[in-house]
């Protein structure tokens, strides 16, 4: 379970002339994928991050833009990130490894609250260690 949390962020893709550069930095980036647009403790979850850590990224994927809207916190480190996008933006926005601009992600579901960014620290560390006694 713990694996599957926490990944190393590769970026695939080739930057193109549009786009920022991507560098990365130490940490972990919030990952909310799978939710439901009606009911849904996103914004909770969001703040539950942001509450610890006023500067934690976090991206919110979604395949469509969510109606009712999803009132997110006013921060330049959360984003909501629409992979079907309007034909008027760059490409570029729709891609959530855009955003991300740590070294690793942790997938978070829907509904999960945190007691502190600790245990998102202790769970990167615990990757560390499980991944340098695989080598």
């Amino acid at each position: 379970l713990f694996r599957s949390l926490v990944s190393r962020h590769r970026d695939p893709g080739r930057p193109s002339s549009h786009r920022p550069p991507n560098t990365t930095h130490p940490g972990v980036t919030v990952l909310i994928r799978e939710f439901e647009d009606f009911e849904n403790y996103v914004p909770e979850v969001v703040q539950s991050f942001l509450k610890h850590t006023p500067v934690q990224p976090v991206v919110i994927v979604a395949d469509t833009l969510p109606y009712p809207p999803i009132q997110l916190p006013s921060s330049s480190h959360v984003h909501l990130v629409v992979l079907k996008p309007s034909p008027e933006q760059p490409a570029y926005i729709s891609k959530p490894e855009h955003y991300v601009q740590t070294d690793y992600v942790a997938l978070v579901p829907d509904g999960v609250r945190v007691d502190s960014t600790k245990q998102l620290e202790k769970m990167l560390e615990e990757y560390k260690v499980s991944r340098s006694e695989e080598h």
